[in-house]
């Protein structure tokens, strides 16, 4: 397969394997170091849909409400909601005004 390059396509491939194959070395040698960021994400991600949910029943909002005044689909809301996706800055700024809220109350969550 790699018969049909040019000589610097074929360079080029083998430099990407060997940085793949470093960067697979280095994340097995520190899987711990992953692990830690891999957890602190998922405890920020969890803290911003708890917020999101709270904000969302104060206001007795359904997310098919908030969705829509955030022009988004109900299923990408869920998402957030659940902690599978997180907004942008975007919609960050956004959910702020639906819900009456403090940029403080979004970065408390981290």
């Amino acid at each position: 397969m790699i018969q049909n390059y040019s000589l610097y396509e074929k360079k080029a491939i083998k430099n990407l394997i060997k940085i793949i194959k470093f960067l697979i070395a280095f994340l097995n040698n520190y899987h711990l170091l992953g692990n830690v960021f891999s957890t602190y994400i998922q405890i920020y991600f969890m803290n911003l849909s708890t917020l999101l949910i709270r904000s969302r029943k104060a206001k007795r909002m359904s997310q098919e409400e908030v969705a829509f005044q955030l022009n988004i689909s109900q299923s990408t809301y869920h998402n957030w909601e659940t902690g599978n996706y997180t907004p942008n800055t975007k919609y960050l700024a956004k959910i702020l005004e639906v819900f009456e809220l403090d940029i403080k109350d979004i970065l408390n969550t981290a």
